[in-house]
């Protein structure tokens, strides 16, 4: 099928028809950073005025080593994590596959701390991101699943955007009594984003592996302790 190609002013991003209906969005331009302090490099893509990584954040002490403050969500909690700097054979390939896991405070301060204008994306860099692979405003500012065909493109790699999004699950509770473990691999995709609404509730996006659509709404962080995190930052020239 031949592909028509339109470059559109507002989000500088090509555009195309696949024979699926759904449309090939190209990013203006790719690059790469290295987090001076690890040595990991990581890919990032140009959409509109944004430059998105397109891999789950690594840095900070890995979940599995961290030490966690369990008494804020209730005393009778714990964890399966290893506990050990070197982790146990899954979760250094679940690491290695999904990035770290991180609270919410932590995930604000972590992007912060790579310096060179990154950050934790706001609720409004996710509309804007969101709005740029075809979602209208209106469903962008809507809670609960929405824009049809966004959550696909939002998991392409290099064959259309590149974020590659992935279903890499959280770290929830489960169990009886309740216990944090690392939950929903390959089922569902939880991301951290830096705004919090009125009542102090945080929202983030979910993606599903039956759902074309991308799931806007706020949690309290301590029902759902710890996400995945993608950075941003403000493209320069």
């Amino acid at each position: 099928m031949r592909h028509l190609y339109i470059i559109l002013a507002i989000s500088l991003l090509g555009f195309a028809c696949s024979d699926d209906d759904l449309p090939v969005v190209l990013p203006e331009s790719t690059g790469e950073w290295t987090d001076a302090s690890t040595g990991e490099v990581y890919h990032y893509v140009r959409i509109g005025n944004q430059e998105w990584m397109t891999s789950n954040l690594k840095a900070g002490i890995p979940y599995f080593a961290a030490e966690y403050d369990l008494n804020k969500y209730g005393d009778w909690l714990g964890t399966y994590f290893s506990g050990t700097e070197e982790g146990t054979p899954a979760e250094q390939q679940d690491f290695a596959r999904y990035g770290n896991l991180y609270e919410w405070e932590t995930a604000c301060e972590v992007c912060e701390s790579l310096g060179d204008g990154w950050r934790l994306p706001t609720d409004e860099d996710w509309q804007q991101l969101e709005i740029a692979l075809g979602m209208s405003p209106g469903e962008a500012a809507d809670e609960g699943w929405r824009g049809k065909g966004v959550a696909d493109l939002l998991r392409q790699g290099e064959e259309g955007i590149g974020l590659g999004l992935q279903l890499s699950g959280n770290a929830s509770f489960s169990g009886r009594p309740y216990t944090m473990d690392v939950r929903f691999v390959k089922e569902k995709g939880f991301f951290w984003t830096s705004t919090q609404d009125e009542d102090g509730r945080v929202y983030y996006r979910k993606l599903h592996y039956n759902s074309s659509e991308v799931y806007r709404m706020s949690t309290d962080p301590l029902s759902v302790p710890m996400m995945r995190v993608r950075c941003v930052r403000d493209a320069t020239n």
